[in-house]
């Protein structure tokens, strides 16, 4: 039989509005600009943390300056990311990665700055030793703290 002809009208209707109201609120899986950056980030800070632990695992014996400019220009590039990513967070968000990310790159320029001044080898090997420990805190001190979680 079937429904009369005013119901299957109103049941058509109601299934057309509500199929056009699903689709307009969009996927669940399509993450929001913030999640994105706040993703983008994160990703960056764990790349910066992989670098960390590399030139922590260097030795005097171990280490080259092509391995050191490949982990200093990594890092630079991902601090670059938080920065490209900083403006899409909120504003609580943004205050503690740019805080975070301020604290880490001030800590490297001062790293970087007492490298080289070293006139001996056995200077040398105790500066890069140190560097590469306040290196570690400083990420540890800093940009460790960004939650991802």
């Amino acid at each position: 039989m079937g429904l009369p002809h005013g119901r299957l009208v109103v049941v058509t209707v109601v299934f057309v509005v509500a199929a056009l109201a699903l689709a307009a609120c969009g996927s669940d899986d399509e993450p929001s600009a913030e999640e994105q950056a706040s993703a983008q980030v994160c990703d960056a800070r764990d790349g910066i943390a992989e670098e960390v632990d590399r030139l922590a695992g260097m030795t005097i014996t171990t280490v080259t300056a092509d391995d050191v400019t490949s982990s200093l220009r990594a890092i630079q590039g991902n601090l670059q990311t938080i920065a490209d990513n900083e403006s899409e967070l909120s504003a609580d968000r943004r205050q503690e990665v740019e805080q975070a990310t301020s604290r880490f790159a001030d800590e490297v320029r001062g790293v970087l700055s007492v490298l080289g001044r070293s006139l001996s080898l056995s200077d040398a090997r105790e500066q890069l030793s140190t560097a590469l420990s306040q290196l570690g805190e400083a990420y540890r001190s800093s940009l460790e703290r960004i939650d991802c979680g």
